[in-house]
């Protein structure tokens, strides 16, 4: 008797526990305010408050999706609450654009950032490079891989060894040319050892400086084992 007793007071008990912290749940869920907002990096601390600062941990978590929707730049956004202190740490990774692509076979412009996404809004007003593209682009696309680990070695190139680049064409073969500050072009092949080409890059350039080779207007990285230039 006295265990059949036990039993129906665990249940009572159980079950009022759990009505409880439902309550506490919902609750905090609804009627719950963050109350100040932590933003990493600082600079977007401004947007975020919009989407989350006074807001219910509900209305943030519905509010985080339309963060993400509404603001292209924003890459990923990581919620750290902390219920304590009535406080949101919010770490964001943000994107930049780094190029203007111009699709010249559907006469659309388009905007690269540096995680390789494609897309038709701008939202950095600095002076961009500029990419003519003969290959149709789709917008919220990613870059080519292989396009993307040759802009990556050609930009690391470009910045270690201070030498600029003024324009990019992607050709319809795929093939790759781009202009540097004094127009020459120069030939590059995504599809063969993008490493290669680069040191060869390098290495014309270094032959370049010790002899007189006149005035240059094509060099062709393309060719393995090669440097065609005229």
């Amino acid at each position: 008797m006295k265990k059949k007793r036990k039993n129906k007071f665990s249940k009572i008990f159980n079950f009022l526990f759990y009505i409880s912290l439902t309550i506490i749940l919902l609750y905090s869920l609804l009627f719950f305010k963050i109350t100040k907002i932590q933003v990493d990096p600082p600079e977007i601390e401004k947007l975020a408050e919009k989407y989350f600062l006074n807001k219910s941990p509900l209305i943030v978590i519905l509010n985080l999706k339309k963060f993400l929707k509404e603001n292209k730049e924003i890459i990923s956004a990581e919620l750290i609450p902390d219920f304590w202190n009535r406080k949101l740490i919010v770490k964001i990774k943000k994107s930049e654009i780094i190029a203007q692509i111009y699709d010249k076979r559907n006469n659309k412009i388009f905007y690269l950032d540096n995680y390789g996404r494609i897309l038709d809004i701008n939202f950095d007003d600095g002076k961009k490079l500029k990419i003519v593209s003969y290959k149709s682009i789709k917008n919220n696309s990613l870059l080519n891989p292989k396009l993307t680990k040759l802009f990556s070695l050609l930009f690391e190139f470009s910045n270690f060894y201070n030498f600029p680049i003024k324009e990019i064409t992607i050709y319809s073969n795929f093939d790759l040319s781009f202009l540097d500050k004094n127009n020459r072009i120069y030939l590059l092949d995504p599809n063969k050892d993008i490493e290669e080409q680069i040191k060869k890059l390098y290495i014309f350039l270094q032959y370049e400086k010790k002899k007189s080779l006149g005035s240059i207007k094509r060099i062709d990285l393309r060719i393995p084992k090669k440097i065609y230039f005229k």
